[in-house]
């Protein structure tokens, strides 16, 4: 196992996997995850293969680390979306319109399966059934790998129904790969003989803590839809502008998702007179750089899946608060039974976190250090890429045995 530096490929190929991912955007988490995860499996053995949507952002990151990559377009397992009038009228054609991709793409993976015989197929998200499928027709061990509520994250229903995809979960799928124990106990999994809790890894095992002088800027980082509760930070926010004589700037870092949704926001700012203060910087590449720099992050998700973007702040030394919520709240359990301490600042509604950046404004840096040494010591042992890979290395050979 790598930790500092470079790792070695291994020459000797134990397994073939098949890697399923749902969107080619490189800033998501579930794809920030499974990379990390794929390049030191790939050092254990595994010879990664993926397929992906279509030939943009991660298709272009896979190409470039010469790993095999197949472009297939298809559709997330899921009904679309019916906010407004146009989106309800063209509800059907629409749903007729994904099962023909889908079908289309069901073909396709089936001859490269086919082709390529992998020992394992590995699908990324809950929200893509095609993998599991494809492994039932060709008998193949399938694993799933749930991150998200789903209909809590993002207001999403499943394709054909919530009722029928748990039901596969159960009797298709070789193993499921829970992110978190809520994850595990919200898909109804929680007696589930083939469900397993393994953690994302989000860094490498660093050797201390990045202590980088901070600027005077809060940061916001998710993508711009109704789940990550970017309007429960601007409804807090606006209160600490009106409460503080030089408020600090908030800073926007993510794509939007949901364009109803970001409207609303733009909305709120044009009305509580905001405009210069809530700076959008779009897709972030870098954002390591910028949580170091930051004030503190906010993480306000209405149901956080696992919490990777408050995770990625601790390892680098950046100050957390974040709304006490499914996998943010686990993360933070986890770091209080670990040290004894709070690793971040816990809010439940708007009144109290606006309470909480008017406290950390006030305070000088320093009051927060062992907090965020606490909070990285956690990280650091509990979801680096290492304990993640040898956890789904452990579950491919159990696979693999049986």
């Amino acid at each position: 196992m790598c930790s500092g530096s470079p790792c070695l490929i291994s020459k000797i190929v134990i397994m073939r996997v098949l890697y399923i991912l749902h969107s080619t955007l490189p800033t998501s988490g579930a794809t920030k995850a499974i990379l990390g995860l794929v390049a030191l499996l790939e050092t254990m053995g595994v010879k990664p293969i993926f397929i992906v949507p279509n030939t943009d952002g991660i298709y272009q990151v896979l190409k470039k680390r010469d790993w095999e990559v197949y472009a297939v377009p298809f559709k997330m397992s899921i009904y679309p979306p019916t906010a407004g009038i146009k989106a309800k009228l063209l509800f059907i054609p629409k749903v007729i319109c994904r099962f023909g991709i889908n079908v289309r793409a069901l073909m396709k993976i089936r001859e490269l399966v086919i082709a390529n015989q992998p020992d394992i197929i590995h699908t990324n998200t809950s929200v893509v059934s095609l993998g599991r499928i494809v492994a039932r027709w060709t008998n193949i061990p399938h694993i799933q790998h749930i991150r998200e509520y789903g209909d809590h994250n993002f207001g999403i229903s499943y394709l054909p129904s919530w009722k029928s995809i748990h039901k596969a979960f159960k009797r298709d799928n070789t193993c499921n790969i829970c992110i978190t124990k809520a994850i595990r106990a919200h898909h109804e999994l929680a007696d589930a003989k083939n469900a397993r809790i393994v953690y994302d890894g989000v860094h490498q095992p660093m050797k201390s803590m990045p202590l980088i002088h901070k600027e005077p800027y809060w940061l916001y980082a998710g993508r711009i839809e109704y789940g990550k509760g970017l309007d429960i930070l601007l409804e807090a926010y606006a209160d600490y502008v009106n409460s503080m004589e030089k408020p600090l700037p908030l800073y926007v870092a993510g794509d939007i998702a949901n364009i109803p949704y970001s409207d609303n926001i733009h909305k709120f700012i044009d009305l509580h007179h905001l405009n210069d203060k809530v700076v959008f910087m779009g897709n972030v590449i870098d954002i390591e750089q910028i949580m170091q720099k930051a004030k503190a992050l906010i993480i306000p998700s209405r149901s956080e899946g696992f919490g990777f973007c408050m995770v990625e702040a601790m390892f680098n030394g950046c100050l957390c608060l974040g709304l006490y919520s499914s996998g943010s709240k686990e993360q933070m359990e986890n770091g209080i039974e670990r040290t004894g301490h709070e690793i971040a600042l816990p809010f439940t509604n708007t009144k109290e976190l606006t309470s909480l950046l008017i406290k950390v404004h006030n305070s000088n840096d320093s009051v927060w250090y062992n907090m965020l040494k606490d909070a990285f010591e956690t990280v650091n042992s509990l979801y680096t890429f290492d304990n993640t890979a040898t956890a789904v290395m452990s579950i491919y050979k159990e696979i693999m045995k049986h």
